[in-house]
């Protein structure tokens, strides 16, 4: 849409106005013809504004925030929110206690910078040992709860006879709310799904569910790969490699919904493929190894979180990933598992990192 202003608006009245009469009118400013072409300009400025909130209002593709939103809600449909970010700590003691330490749900762990988590579920630090892993959540949905390895690093609550915590491996499937171009494309894959029993009806129903949903759907064959008619299957991964039993079963209820009658499905997690990666790191002059190495594990981290369900981890590309970290001068020795060989997650697999043994040439 041409979108005109004010000053463009005066312009073009002056110029239909002067070019119906014979002689030249007088347009300086303060003359008569200017003040009314001003008037005039003013007005139409009010309609063109009365024009665009009539669009923004009436239209998915105009409309923006809050006017998409009252869009939607007339077919029934909703923004997602945004995802809280989650994953495991690591707490720790200094010195091993002589009987279990409890560890409850509900404790605040966080960032240098004020980021925080609690814990989603009790934990024991058993006797004689040092450390034990604790699931958290960020306290704040959206991305900001995606933080790089090693660094949630302070407690918020204590928690008596515990005195470290560290994060072993980034945080990376924090979401923010629904973007309007996100959900204007959603809604035409809804639409378009409307015709259910289809296999874009089961696509549109699990994305429906959550934000930052991965999925694959497999047709005709059980999860162990044996045949069967009439059946079919979803995978499905929110960003940890090990999604809870409520959002399996909320995606379960979702799919049962629109699936055609006499066809069985089931809903199920993937299966954590790990990666233990090595290499071998020269760094340029001025940096610090630690600060690369962290780098380089951060970038790992999300490009393995990038990875759909059924991807594969080419090996030659982590190579193009630890050169795109700054301060990389050389990288040699890269090793996947002990080999050079691509790791195939399979149908129901998804990669995940496991250890790094990143080491300074």
């Amino acid at each position: 849409m041409n979108i005109l202003t004010i000053s463009q608006l005066v312009q073009n009245i002056m110029n239909t106005i002067q070019s119906k009469v014979n002689k030249v009118l007088d347009f300086t400013i303060g003359s008569v013809f200017v003040a009314l072409a001003e008037a005039q300009g003013q007005t139409a400025m009010w309609l063109q504004s009365l024009i665009l909130q009539v669009l923004a209002w009436t239209r998915a593709q105009t409309s923006t925030g809050s006017a998409l939103d009252l869009w939607l809600a007339q077919f029934g449909f909703s923004r997602l929110p945004g995802v809280s970010a989650s994953g495991s700590v690591t707490m720790g003691a200094n010195v091993a206690p002589a009987s279990p330490v409890s560890i409850p749900a509900g404790k605040t762990v966080q960032t240098v910078s004020g980021i925080r988590f609690i814990t989603t579920a009790s934990a024991t630090l058993a006797a004689g040992s040092t450390s034990v892993s604790v699931p958290v959540v960020a306290v704040l949905s959206g991305t900001t709860g995606n933080v790089a390895a090693g660094t949630i690093t302070q407690f918020v609550t204590a928690v008596p006879g515990i005195d470290t915590v560290t994060n072993p491996t980034a945080f990376t499937n924090g979401v923010n709310p629904e973007s309007d171009s996100a959900v204007r494309a959603r809604f035409v894959t809804y639409i378009a799904s409307l015709q259910k029993g289809t296999r874009l009806a089961v696509q549109a129903a699990i994305l429906g569910v959550q934000q930052g949903l991965t999925y694959n759907l497999v047709e005709f064959q059980t999860e162990s790969g044996a045949s069967a008619l009439a059946y079919f299957y979803v995978v499905v991964n929110d960003g940890t490699g090990n999604p809870s039993s409520t959002l399996l079963h909320t995606i379960y209820n979702a799919i049962d919904v629109v699936k055609a009658a006499g066809i069985q499905f089931n809903v199920y997690g993937p299966t954590a493929v790990t990666v233990n990666i090595g290499m071998t790191v020269t760094i340029a002059a001025g940096y610090q190894f630690a600060s690369v190495q962290s780098a380089i594990e951060t970038a790992i981290d999300q490009y393995l979180a990038a990875l759909p369900i059924d991807g594969t981890l080419y090996w030659s590309q982590l190579y193009a990933i630890a050169y795109g970290v700054a301060g990389v001068v050389e990288v040699t020795g890269m090793t996947v598992n002990s080999g050079t060989s691509d790791i195939s997650a399979g149908n129901n697999g998804v990669i995940v990192a496991g250890t790094y043994d990143i080491v300074q040439a």
